[in-house]
């Protein structure tokens, strides 16, 4: 599954960007510290959870953080250079998305494992059950959906507008508004970072929110794969 380009371009990157994940994994653990220090038991675990996985949080710290790494990481296969090694754009696309799938994976395994290992730390394992973990499980499938529908919109709109600064904002805004209504027109209005994080869906179970989920990345896959073929690109098939 993991072509020998991405792993070289992988490597390259965490052998330059080593302080850069310090520095971003160091400042994740100290807010989950701080915010899972308070000594509470079972009852409250999925409390704590949703504490630390709020809007807030989400904003403004993890969606600007996955932004700035797929944008990042991915950015040379863009490049020109490499884009001629392709003789089908179909091969050119597949392999993006799986190094998109990778880094979304590992990006989501690493947010929750800073989280419950700052739960072990702060003495709460006795109280981590079975169930809250299937619940973490759950909540790393809906994380991993959701971002690939986020990255796959943010790059459509990279492939229309050519701009990467505007297609930042634009996906930023997608994420905002629901929160932005909810909180102006005082609505119940679900996000999708509440399905993904698993917060105030009271009254939708598993099924029906990984339907949507999928129905959702389906839909803005097809877009993707539509703007991309109409981009005008010389070594298309």
């Amino acid at each position: 599954m993991v072509t020998p380009l991405f792993k070289y371009l992988l490597n390259n990157y965490s052998k330059n960007s080593k302080r850069t994940f310090i520095v971003i994994g160091g400042f994740l653990f100290v807010l989950f510290y701080f915010s899972t220090n308070s000594g509470v038991g079972e009852n409250n675990l999925f409390n704590i959870y949703h504490l630390n996985f709020n809007n807030g949080f989400l904003l403004i710290i993890i969606a600007p953080i996955f932004v700035f790494l797929i944008l990042d990481i991915l950015s040379p296969y863009d490049n020109d250079i490499l884009l001629l090694k392709y003789y089908l754009l179909r091969n050119w696309w597949i392999e993006k998305y799986k190094a998109l799938f990778i880094i979304i994976f590992l990006f989501v395994i690493s947010i929750n494992y800073i989280f419950l290992f700052s739960l072990i730390v702060n003495g709460q394992l006795r109280y981590i059950t079975f169930q809250f973990l299937i619940f973490c499980v759950v909540g790393v499938l809906f994380q991993i959906l959701g971002f690939l529908t986020i990255g796959t919109f943010f790059f459509t709109l990279k492939y229309i507008t050519n701009n990467k600064t505007m297609s930042s904002v634009l996906t930023y805004l997608l994420l905002i508004i629901p929160s932005f209504i909810k909180g102006f027109f005082y609505k119940e209005i679900f996000g999708l970072l509440d399905y993904m994080f698993l917060n105030n869906t009271k009254g939708s179970d598993y099924l029906t929110i990984i339907l949507y989920l999928l129905l959702l990345l389906i839909l803005i896959m097809l877009l993707n794969a539509y703007v991309v073929k109409k981009k005008d690109i010389y070594w298309r098939n």
